[in-house]
């Protein structure tokens, strides 16, 4: 199944996920603006390992209940265990699906559902711009889409949930991200440095 398909039902179903609410309080100075870089492509800002945005995948903590009725194992892990993160674009600065795992992503898997394997963790989660419009660094946006998958693959959805994202900066082959989220099982809070490995 394709992930764009998987994405479309989920998102009609939880109507907390179309985007959100923005808050002026989020804006960060000196986030918003893009660098050109020796080899002259757009490379965004404080992507170099700033204090902001870690040279680093992940920094922060994810946490997960067991549930054991569809597979997904108990689990909590810190900074330096989740090892790859990277992200499939729904048009550059719009919308991005982005994965975190504890083990290194195949780019050749975006744009398809993807799982963890046996004893591994995944973070799926939704990144986008309110009402389909183009997302602005510094800007607090709301989000609920997160899947925390370890061992039962993406076939369960969030519960409750709260959650935002928060863009420091983005370009056409990388993007780092504030998130916030938490559900009755699972929650994630930290900063991704990922990759943009696929979209269209």
């Amino acid at each position: 199944m394709r992930l764009l398909i998987v994405l479309t039902a989920l998102a009609v179903l939880t109507t907390s996920c179309g985007g959100g609410d923005s808050s002026e309080d989020g804006v960060a100075a000196g986030t918003t603006s893009v660098a050109e870089s020796d080899g002259g492509e757009d490379q965004p800002a404080d992507m170099d390992g700033s204090d902001e945005c870690p040279d680093v995948p992940f920094s922060g903590e994810v946490s997960r209940i067991s549930e054991p009725s569809i597979g997904h194992n108990a689990a909590a892990l810190a900074d330096g265990e989740l090892l790859d993160a990277a992200a499939f674009s729904f048009g550059t600065g719009f919308q991005y699906t982005v994965y975190v795992a504890s083990f290194e992503i195949d780019d050749d898997t975006m744009g398809d559902t993807i799982i963890a394997p046996p004893g591994e963790v995944l973070v799926t989660f939704q990144a986008r711009g309110k009402d389909g419009g183009e997302i602005e660094p510094g800007v607090v946006y709301d989000e609920t889409f997160v899947i925390i998958d370890t061992g039962g693959g993406a076939q369960n959805s969030p519960v409750d949930p709260t959650g935002t994202v928060e863009f420091i900066a983005y370009s056409e082959d990388h993007l780092c991200l504030n998130i916030d989220f938490l559900d009755e099982n699972q929650a994630i809070t930290g900063t991704v440095s990922a990759r943009v490995a696929g979209g269209f």
